[in-house]
């Protein structure tokens, strides 16, 4: 079984803010989360990967007018 990373974990790999990553968790934005207990969260690196992967934003071309 992979390594499973907790929230101050993956905000950090993820360079944002504990509360930015509880806030898309309450939101459902962000990785998908294993929720072990009431309060207790997890991640996995392949869903962090994955979710990462799906936001790259590919260059624009630009139109000249």
């Amino acid at each position: 079984m992979e390594k499973l990373l907790t929230p101050a974990e993956t905000a950090e790999q993820l360079r944002i803010s504990p509360a930015t990553l509880r806030w898309w968790r309450q939101t459902g934005r962000g990785p998908a989360v294993i929720q072990i207990g009431p309060a207790t969260f997890r991640y996995s690196q392949e869903t962090i990967n994955n979710y990462v992967h799906e936001h790259i934003v590919k260059k624009q071309s630009t139109l000249k007018n």
